[in-house]
């Protein structure tokens, strides 16, 4: 897709956003309902370079490049009036290490504040920085720099941020950036080797991992299937889906894909969501909790 974004969970509800610049600067939203009803809603947005980031009820907030150190956060509702427009303020240090671009990873808005994970790209090094800005001050406030590797993913869920690192760890961080806990993950594949047989079969690596927050609970998926930690309870992955007998999780030879999206909802179900490495195939998959069943779409 020309502008994939990203999914979310409302309840049991999923939301799958993206911004298509070429269709005219519209930004789409895919509503999967419990009762298997989908609600397709575009919005129009004239801004170039921009992006969504959450949907917070009725509102969209996006980032909207404006250069190499330069971006803003912009609210409008899903009928496309725009509600509102915030400055992202970068320091005289920030902004020399803005050498090719700054952009917003993740954001959370918590009453008048807005939390918020800055990525600073460079030639080397990727820099991020956990910020808040207060609507009613209207003032930036600089937490401090987030560190970790080059691969990393930053995530607000709840009130809490969330570091995902190589396959190994998560990490729990408050809102003001203290770290609260480490949660080591379970061990097993993370990637799976694609055999594109239309193309001589040459070999891919493709992603198989992907993690999510509902609550209480972080979840995360490998190929051994899906994991539940209780960050209240004993903090340990269990495995509460098995892909041993799974022909998602253990595909036939030809047949593998990369997994784009794992996604949690309320109740336990979860969503899997798959494409090839040309964007020509795209499957999406909902795992019931209740029903023990795979719907695939």
């Amino acid at each position: 897709d020309a502008g994939v974004g990203f999914l979310q969970s409302e309840g049991n509800i999923l939301n799958v956003i993206y911004y298509d610049w070429e269709d005219d600067g519209h930004i789409h939203i895919d509503t999967h309902k419990e009762n298997g009803e989908r609600i397709f809603n575009n919005v129009l947005c004239k801004e170039s370079n921009a992006y969504v980031i959450t949907k917070e009820g009725s509102l969209l907030y996006l980032c909207i490049s404006k250069g190499k150190n330069k971006c803003n956060i912009k609210v409008m509702n899903v009928k496309g009036k725009v509600k509102a427009t915030y400055p992202v303020k970068l320091n005289k240090k920030m902004k020399k290490k803005a050498n090719r671009w700054c952009r917003i990873e993740d954001i959370a808005v918590k009453g008048n504040k807005i939390y918020y994970v800055l990525k600073i790209a460079r030639k080397k090094n990727d820099a991020y920085y956990l910020q808040s800005y207060d609507i009613k001050s209207q003032k930036t406030k600089k937490y401090k720099r987030l560190k970790g590797s080059d691969w990393q993913d930053w995530r607000f869920y709840g009130n809490n941020i969330y570091y995902y690192a190589n396959n190994s760890k998560i990490e729990q961080y408050t809102l003001n950036g203290k770290k609260i806990c480490s949660y080591q993950l379970p061990e097993g594949e993370t990637s799976i080797t694609a055999h594109i047989l239309y193309l001589n079969n040459v070999t891919l690596e493709y992603n198989f991992s992907g993690y999510d927050v509902e609550g209480r609970y972080i979840y995360y998926c490998n190929r051994n299937g899906v994991y539940r930690c209780d960050t209240k309870g004993n903090k340990t992955f269990e495995l509460i889906y098995s892909g041993a007998d799974d022909l998602i999780f253990n595909p036939e030879y030809g047949n593998e894909l990369h997994m784009n999206y794992f996604e949690v909802l309320e109740n336990g179900d979860f969503y899997l969501f798959f494409e090839s490495y040309d964007g020509g195939i795209i499957k999406e998959y909902l795992y019931m909790k209740e029903e023990q069943n795979t719907s695939v779409q």
